[in-house]
């Protein structure tokens, strides 16, 4: 690889593929950050012709994994919207978890509350069934003639 005369000490230029897996995002996120002018990139010759590399740095501190030296270029490049949008990325995180979280104890108070009307509908039934069991003994204990008779 050529340097550019204009490049800093340190920088470090690497194919997109290699830029994706260290920053774990997706070679269409990095084409879409160099095409919004948030990250470098440069075309660079090779024995295969022309291949797209960026900055490695940048492309970590813009994911979030490190931060450059020159941190303040890159906030300043990825404009307001999008400062925003990196510095809401921990809550919004925070509230697809707690979102889950609610998800969860919504349907666990929906199957309490099935678990509430079953548990109802055997008391009632065995209340019925202890009633008729008492009829059963109250009826048992009347002397045998007059068993039959609603005295």
């Amino acid at each position: 690889m050529a340097k550019d005369p204009g490049q800093a000490k340190g920088d470090k230029w690497v194919p997109l593929g290699e830029a994706s897996e260290a920053a774990g995002v997706s070679v269409s996120a990095l084409r879409k950050w160099y095409g919004k002018g948030v990250i470098k990139s440069r075309l660079d010759k090779d024995r295969r012709g022309q291949r797209r590399l960026v900055n490695l740095l940048e492309v970590l501190a813009y994911a979030g994994i490190g931060e450059p030296d020159n941190a303040a270029e890159v906030a300043t490049a990825t404009g307001p919207d999008e400062t925003l949008t990196k510095a809401l990325a921990p809550l919004m995180a925070e509230l697809v978890a707690l979102t889950d979280r609610l998800a969860s104890a919504q349907q666990e108070r929906a199957d309490a509350e099935v678990e509430a009307r079953v548990s109802k509908h055997e008391a009632e039934q065995l209340r019925e069934k202890v009633a008729a069991l008492e009829d059963e003994i109250a009826q048992a204990r009347r002397r045998w003639w007059r068993r039959g008779s609603t005295e």
